[in-house]
């Protein structure tokens, strides 16, 4: 999945003029967008001016760049500047086209930006105003020349049926005219090309009947395990899930209206992050299952499968799931109460040495630590014993996973735990 980092530091002008810089690296997307809110936070609270480095951002899509214009209007109702430096070419070609150049100010380095700061910057626009070469965004493909070939090097897979000259354009843009593409609109011919050799990256269109058959497809094939899937939605509400059926998700996705110069730069970026991966991990992918019991089973097999599939011995891979079910259950039972409207994200990562699969509930946590440590220290008969006592059933659970698992971490506040078993 997309990943977002940021460093955050204060520098001072040569005024000795405090400044708050914070450095990105990443993507700033729509699997991302709630990370960088979280990350911006504390540097809008400092009430200093902002120097954002996006040096090591490789792309912003639509969304991010509106979560930009949030970031600048919040410190302007407090009289302060944004100064965003570092600009990759790509993500200054998008800021272009939209015409959002005039609502920052873009400088190439620290240095400059904070001798500007010193100087005093001109007055930006102010919220809402919109700048004469402003455009509205739409899907647009260049009529010219096509540009030169993304992945000149991918096997790219485009799951569509739709217009036909978009996906002429996309299979010259992205590998070239004779490059490596296949044009799929179900699983059995995902499957087909899966056969016939690797996939690199997948762009799948989700009004497509089988769209996400090709998407689990892909994810769950261990020989294809690290490559990214990119969905492209009709409209904002089909990003979410509106019928309680578990699914596997995507890496990325655009929504229409789009520019085909963003889905382009988002292919690439998430082809060569899921390569530099790739070095690192066999197979990734994130599961999200509405806490329906006919969907968890579903959702079990499937892993059941998937440890079999691991490299971990028979025996290893029975126990493992010993313990993902039983975090599973938790995860239902006292994690969402079994409310139907919450949902369990589970996420599967297998590497040369070990697989690791993190359980996600939407409840509240608990004191995790405590239990950890009574379950190290009692045996289960007295945990069961101690649990009866207390008018309540069970007891056993987090036991048989320190014991089925080589590790068992949870994190705060208690709603997510990680289960770990060496090949």
């Amino acid at each position: 999945m997309a990943k977002l980092k940021s460093k955050v530091r204060t520098v001072n002008t040569a005024r000795r003029k405090q400044v708050c810089h914070v450095a990105l690296e990443g993507i700033i997307s729509a699997p991302t967008l709630k990370a960088f809110r979280q990350l911006m936070r504390k540097p809008l609270e400092s009430t200093r001016d902002l120097l954002l480095d996006l040096g090591g951002i490789s792309y912003i899509n639509s969304s991010g760049l509106g979560e930009l214009v949030r970031v600048r209007d919040a410190l302007q109702k407090n009289s302060l500047s944004l100064v965003v430096i570092r600009l990759d070419p790509e993500v200054d070609n998008l800021m272009r086209m939209l015409g959002l150049t005039e609502f920052f100010h873009i400088m190439p380095n620290s240095r400059a930006a904070l001798a500007a700061l010193d100087e005093g910057l001109r007055a930006p626009l102010a919220a809402g105003e919109r700048p004469a070469q402003m455009r509205k965004t739409g899907v647009f493909v260049p009529i010219g020349s096509v540009p030169k070939p993304r992945l000149p090097e991918a096997r790219v897979l485009l799951g569509t049926n739709g217009d036909q000259f978009f996906n002429r354009f996309l299979v010259a843009a992205l590998t070239g005219k004779s490059g490596g593409t296949v044009v799929v609109n179900s699983q059995e011919e995902t499957k087909a090309a899966l056969r016939s050799g690797r996939i690199d990256i997948a762009i799948i269109e989700s009004h497509l009947p089988d769209a996400r058959s090709i998407c689990a497809e892909l994810k769950t094939n261990v020989d294809n395990g690290t490559l990214p899937v990119i969905f492209i939605y009709p409209n904002i509400e089909e990003t979410k899930s509106l019928s309680p059926v578990l699914r596997i998700c995507e890496d990325e996705y655009v929504i229409e209206p789009f520019e085909v110069r963003e889905l382009l730069a988002l292919a690439q970026s998430e082809y060569h992050r899921c390569r530099a991966e790739a070095i690192l991990f066999s197979q990734e992918f994130n599961l999200d299952i509405p806490t329906v019991d006919s969907e968890i089973e579903r959702g079990l097999k499937l892993m059941e499968d998937m440890l079999l599939a691991s490299g971990l011995p028979k025996d290893g891979a029975d126990s493992f799931f010993y313990a993902l079910r039983e975090a599973v259950d938790n995860a239902r039972r006292h994690g969402n109460n079994s409310d139907q409207a919450r949902n369990i994200e589970l996420l599967y990562v297998l590497d040369k040495e070990k697989v690791t699969i993190t359980i996600a509930d939407e409840g509240q946590g608990f004191d995790y630590a405590e239990v950890l440590q009574r379950a190290r220290q009692i045996s289960p008969v007295e945990q069961a014993r101690l649990r009866q006592e207390k008018g309540g059933f069970g007891g056993l659970g987090i036991g048989l996973m320190l014991r089925c698992c080589d590790k068992v971490e949870y994190f705060a506040p208690g709603n997510v735990v990680k289960l770990t078993k060496f090949l």
